[in-house]
This record gives C-alpha cells, sequence and structure tokens, in this order.
C-alpha cells in the first residue's frame, strides 16, 4: 500500500495507475493501448493541450474499469461499517461478561466481630461498618484490617492491625480482640490511681485493661479514698473527692466561725467554683468528644472547629477549677 501512494494524487487515481500496469501485461487488451488511452485521458482532465486518441475497445476499457472502482469502494465503505459494528458488539459482550463475573463474586464475603460491641472497622484504611459486621461483599484478594474502638474512646486508642487473605467463593470470619479503655477523671486532680495495689498512675488517667470491668481506688492526701468499678458501659468516669474533716478542738481556720462548723463566705466561693467548674470541664470535654465523633464521619471543617472551640473551653474550666481547689485547701488549712 505504500508503493502505491507513489502513483496519483488521490485514491482513485493511484489504484487506477496500479490497475493500468496491471492490464498491459494482459492479452485480452494487448490490442486496446489501454494505458495510451488512460494517459490521454488524465492528460485531458488535468488540461494539458493533447488530443486524445480513442477507439472503442480504449473506451470500454477505461469505462469497466472506472465502474470497478466505484464497486471497490462500495464494499470497502461496508467492509469498515461491519468491523466498526463488530467491536461495538465486542464491548458490549465484555461488559456483560464483566458484569456477570462481579455477581458472581459476591460469594466472597467477610464477617468481623470484636469483643466490644460498635468498635470500628476499616478495609485498606476505608470505614466499612462497625462490629458486628456479617456478610461484607468484597472481591477476592489480600485486605488490611483495622479495628479501632468507638467514638468516645478512639482519642486514646491504637487500632489493632491485622491483614485477611480472601478467595473467590469463600467466607472468612475474623474475630479482633481489644483494650477496653476508660478515661478515669477527678476533682481534685493529680489523684493516685491504683490497680490491684499498685500505682498504676494520676488522675486524669487512661486505664487499658481487657477485662469488661475491673476495680481501682483513688487516693489523695487530705480526701477520703474512693473505690470504684470500672465497665465497659461507663468508659468516661468523673470522681468528685471528698476532704477528709481537719477542724480540731485546738487548732480552727480563721475563716471558720466560733462554733467550728460554719464555713464563712471565701470557703463557700472557693468549694462552689471547685465543684461548678469541674463539673463544667468534664461536661464540655464530652461534648467536644462528640463532635469530634461527627467531624471524623462528614469531615466538616466548622464541625472541627466546634472541637477546637469546647477543647479550649474544657481546658479553661479546668484551670479555674485546679485554682479554687487550691484557694479552698489553702483556706482550710490555714491557721
Amino acid at each position: 500500500m505504500l508503493r502505491l501512494t507513489q502513483f496519483g494524487v488521490g485514491f482513485l487515481d493511484t489504484f487506477f495507475d496500479f490497475l493500468r500496469k496491471i492490464l498491459e501485461n494482459q492479452p485480452v487488451f494487448a490490442g486496446s493501448r489501454v494505458s495510451d488511452c488512460y494517459l490521454r485521458h488524465r492528460l485531458v482532465k488535468s488540461e494539458v493541450s493533447r488530443e486524445p486518441v480513442w477507439n472503442e475497445n480504449s473506451i470500454y476499457c477505461v469505462t469497466s474499469v472506472r465502474s470497478f472502482l466505484k464497486i471497490f469502494k462500495i464494499i470497502m465503505l461496508i467492509f469498515l461499517l461491519t468491523s466498526c459494528l463488530r467491536s461495538e458488539e465486542n464491548i458490549f459482550f465484555s461488559q456483560i461478561v464483566n458484569d456477570s463475573t462481579i455477581s458472581i463474586s459476591n460469594d466472597t464475603k467477610l464477617n468481623i466481630n470484636s469483643n466490644i460491641e460498635g468498635a470500628k472497622i476499616y478495609l485498606d484504611d476505608v470505614f466499612i461498618g462497625v462490629c458486628p459486621l456479617t456478610d461484607y461483599n468484597v472481591q477476592p484478594g489480600i485486605y488490611k484490617i483495622s479495628v479501632t474502638n468507638p467514638d468516645e474512646r478512639s482519642w486514646y486508642s491504637q487500632p489493632v492491625i491485622d491483614s485477611v487473605k480472601i478467595r473467590r467463593g469463600e467466607v472468612v470470619t475474623k474475630f479482633i480482640e481489644l483494650n477496653n479503655i476508660y478515661l478515669i477523671s477527678s476533682q481534685p486532680s493529680d489523684a493516685d490511681v491504683f490497680y490491684k495495689d499498685s500505682l498504676i498512675g494520676r488522675t486524669p488517667f487512661v486505664f487499658y485493661t481487657e477485662s469488661a470491668s475491673e476495680f481501682i481506688t483513688l487516693k489523695k492526701d487530705g480526701y477520703k479514698d474512693v473505690e470504684l468499678i470500672v465497665k465497659n458501659s461507663s468508659p468516661n468516669m468523673y470522681v468528685l473527692l471528698e476532704l477528709v474533716n481537719l477542724v480540731s478542738n485546738h487548732t480552727t481556720s480563721p475563716y471558720l466561725s466560733n462554733d467550728g462548723t460554719s464555713l464563712k463566705l471565701p470557703v463557700y466561693i472557693a468549694s462552689g467554683s471547685a465543684v461548678i467548674f469541674g463539673i463544667n470541664a468534664a461536661w464540655l470535654k464530652i461534648k467536644a468528644d462528640s463532635y469530634y465523633s461527627d467531624y471524623q464521619i462528614s469531615g466538616d471543617k466548622t464541625i472541627l472547629n466546634k472541637v477546637k472551640k469546647y477543647d479550649k473551653l474544657s481546658g479553661i474550666s479546668l484551670v479555674v477549677c485546679q485554682l479554687s481547689s487550691f484557694l479552698l485547701a489553702y483556706l482550710l488549712l490555714s491557721n
């Protein structure tokens, strides 16, 4: 085909040159001077002043060749259209095969459960649901599974990461063991946290355990000991410590009345401020946790601003609560 393009300007004239060379060598056209009549015909078309020499055989030859070329062009167009239609059918058939393959792969399922109900599940870092997750349709392959604690405890936990290989038609079940997480706060803070007679930290304290319930003890000088039962149903615990009665017959605070039982105004203000701001700090923190859960789902930046706002207000309330507690302790212990 590359050689054919060297003869003429258009496809018709090029192919005409090719046929002329073939017909010159055929006995049936040996006496009709096909090449001569064709050459003269092209010269006339190009408006070159040369008289054409025609005879009956040459005119019949040129007419027959032109008719053949027209028929050949029609056949080529039909062939091209047929090829296009077949390619469309192949694409459609390929789509049907792909759809049927996907429907067959629906038999491949994944079940995930955990010791903590409501734990969040991520498959290849994409959130797919919470525990227990059953009959989740997947494609065959190797996946990374990440499971983390529910929203109210997700800030303090690291996800448990596992991998799973699933073959076509399999139903795979995975059980992920998570630690229970508890946030223990007290008013005043910095109270010692004892677990099984061992000091494990000071409030506010994040407590990790595999058990659904445990016993812990809070101790702080000048306050009564508090024994707590931490349960999975109450992950956030706030404890208001009770002061030990330090009043005796020999020493009384100048801020106490003569009978040693009634507190004067500064003590009322300090204790009331400590309680109010302590409760307010805990409430603001819980509110911030709630907004953070919404932000993880929606990704809305306005919700993230609310989280920062409530965290800041919670911190301020906690500072005021601490100052009030120190003032109250000073008033009660001073002579």
